[in-house]
């Protein structure tokens, strides 16, 4: 026999023999052949042979390890969890290693991506090579030795002070600093004051100095300054300067100030907010405050060769010109020259004096004063505002008012006079203020008084003339329709004045009532109806009802009175204010389905014989019709639900 799956032996059959039991060769040479077999299975003392198969330990633990020492039990290999093998050292784990490919020396704690993970110090004596980011944690220091043991680091404290610097002189404090030599060159203690030994500091390439919002570069004297030398001639061209009570110096020693925007424009702020900026293009833009200009300076415009050629000045009076440079006027008047001419001038009066025409392009000419005031003025009586035909070159018409007269509104060289009005309607008033015409958006005129043509005047009207009361005087020689024209007393001549004229007793032109002649000066009885259409399609006398079709919800319109709906789905909507007492429709359902007849909103709808009223079912190839007996008030019957 063999061993079990634990590793328990277990005898041949046969065993173990009964007391009195015969050896014989075939139970003796069996049993033992096989605790033969298993001795030379088992692990020889003396490592006289090796396993032939998977040496198999127990996990084991930190101070009880699964592989340990004779001599020392504490001390071995032992597995604290999956993927994961340490080793131990008198019962305290030392080293792990686990199946993510890392060791951890003096933790058991795994970072999860650190190949060499050790807490606490640790020692190099030869050449060691980093790939990637080297962490040293607090308290933790790197140090450099030399063959004698002098040793040089990098140390980080536990209060965070760090500093880079000989071990044997470490400062107190909170200092960083770098030795040379021997000699402090670069020393900030702990109040973040940066010393320099050096002389001067050799920049290569541009300095960066990124602090974020926060202070990055300070001059700690009052007196202290940055200074701009030129490289060639080691010559002082200008320096920046904090002065207390004073601001910020920027000054140039040695020819003119530059301010240079190599990309973008350029700003000037004062307490945060930009008060003058200047675009790529030179354009110089004043967004917040006033430009002042000191009494008796001025602001003067030059060419590129230095000559003057405009001045803006401020006297002592506090009067403003604009003009030429050496033509300046006393007694509150601004000017524009140009060679040497006044081309406008404004005295201390108001008054502009225009040396010549005033020509406004593209956008035209904008006058806005505060409302009700005058805006502008032609003051001399026999003056007028003129409009000319550009291409042409002709005046066109004018408006002007002269002393005694009216205003007159004038159209010259054939043109037309037009009183437009692009959305509302144009209005004619009186000195009172009183509407006396008004012409609305549809061309229909309202003449609340009495129109009178003058003697000898002809008055054509060829539209509807309409109005309850009034007078009609004149000639109306064409007046044709005068619907309402119940005071004309003078239509001399009205031969085609039809409608509701008092004193008319006859039509100039019969017309013809159901096949009968008929002129109005008799009552006439027509023979026969005649046959004719309503709609294009039914008879008169209404012998059929006619269709409106429908394949959608569906919502009633006047022009259903007396029709019948033909709907397929969707239902029907009665509607409020569409319909009059008397107005009547047939619903008919053109589909095996059920529809809805909607109650509209403000309507009632009854249904009759019962006292339901709302949405109604017409059922299946159902016919209901719907009466209006009131304002928005209907009753349904037929085959409804």
């Amino acid at each position: 026999m063999s061993r079990n799956g634990s590793g328990t032996y277990i005898l041949p059959t046969g065993n173990p023999v009964a007391t009195g039991t015969t050896i014989t060769s075939t139970w003796a040479n069996t049993t033992l052949a096989d605790v033969g077999n298993e001795l030379s299975n088992s692990l020889p003392r003396d490592g006289q042979a090796p396993m032939t198969a998977t040496l198999k330990v127990i996990d084991g633990t930190s101070s009880t390890p699964g592989i340990a020492f004779n001599s020392e039990s504490s001390s071995g290999l032992f597995r604290p969890s999956t993927g994961n093998v340490a080793l131990t050292v008198s019962g305290v784990e030392a080293l792990r290693a686990n199946n993510g490919g890392r060791l951890l020396l003096g933790t058991t704690t795994d970072d999860g991506s650190t190949r060499l993970q050790v807490n606490g110090a640790a020692s190099v004596s030869g050449g060691l090579a980093l790939g990637g980011t080297t962490t040293i944690n607090n308290n933790v220091a790197v140090q450099w030795k030399d063959g004698g043991g002098n040793g040089r680091r990098i140390l980080l404290t536990s209060g965070s002070n760090n500093y880079f610097g000989d071990v044997d002189n470490a400062m107190t404090g909170g200092y960083t600093y770098i030795r040379a030599n021997n000699v402090i060159e670069l020393d900030i203690n702990g109040s973040s004051i940066l010393s320099m030994q050096a002389a001067q500091i050799n920049v290569a390439k541009p300095m960066f100095i990124n602090a974020g919002q926060a202070e990055g570069l300070r001059l700690e004297n009052d007196s202290a300054y940055i200074a701009l030398f030129n490289s060639a001639n080691s010559i002082r061209s200008g320096y920046l300067q904090g002065v207390a009570g004073s601001g910020v110096i920027l000054q140039a020693d040695v020819g003119g100030l530059t301010l240079n925007s190599s990309a973008g424009g350029l700003s000037l702020q004062t307490g945060n907010t930009t008060r003058v900026s200047i675009d790529t293009s030179g354009n110089v833009t004043l967004a917040n405050g006033t430009l002042t200009i000191p009494n008796n300076q001025n602001l003067n415009f030059k060419d590129t060769s230095g000559a003057a050629h405009g001045v803006i000045s401020v006297n002592s009076s506090n009067n403003i010109q604009l003009g030429d440079f050496n033509g300046a006027f006393a007694g509150g008047f601004t000017s524009y020259y140009a060679q040497n001419s006044h081309q406008w001038l404004v005295n201390g009066s108001v008054i502009w004096t225009l040396a010549s025409g005033l020509l406004v392009s593209n956008a035209g000419l904008k006058v806005q004063a505060v409302a009700g005031q005058e805006q502008l003025r032609m003051q001399h009586d026999a003056a007028y505002l003129s409009f000319f035909n550009s291409a042409a070159g002709t005046r066109t018409g004018y408006i002007q008012g002269t002393a005694g007269s009216n205003l007159q509104l004038v159209a010259e060289a054939g043109n037309n006079a037009i009183i437009s009005s692009t959305a509302g309607s144009i209005l004619l008033e009186t000195g009172n203020g009183t509407h006396i015409v008004t012409i609305d958006s549809s061309g229909n005129t309202t003449f609340p008084g009495t129109v009178t043509a003058a003697s000898g005047i002809t008055a054509n009207v060829t539209g509807n003339v309409s109005g309850s009361s009034g007078s009609c005087t004149g000639n109306a020689a064409t007046a044709t329709n005068a619907t309402n024209a119940t005071n004309a007393t003078n239509a001399t001549t009205a031969a085609s004045c039809s409608g509701n004229a008092a004193t008319a007793t006859k039509l100039q032109t019969a017309r013809t009532i159901g096949g009968v002649s008929f002129d109005g000066t008799a009552n006439i009885t027509p023979t026969t109806v005649a046959s004719g259409t309503t709609d294009g399609t039914y008879e008169l006398g209404y012998k059929d009802i006619p269709q409106n079709s429908q394949t959608a919800a569906y919502t009633l319109v006047v022009g259903d009175r007396g029709k019948h709906i033909a709907i397929t789905t969707g239902g029907v909507t009665v509607p409020a204010s569409v319909f009059s007492p008397g107005a009547a429709v047939t619903i008919v359902n053109n589909s095996g389905t059920s529809q809805t007849i909607t109650q509209g909103a403000s309507t009632t709808l009854h249904q009759g014989g019962t006292t339901n009223t709302g949405n109604r079912t017409l059922l299946a190839w159902g016919v209901a019709t719907v009466l209006c007996i009131a304002s928005n008030v209907f009753v349904i019957n037929g085959n409804i639900s």
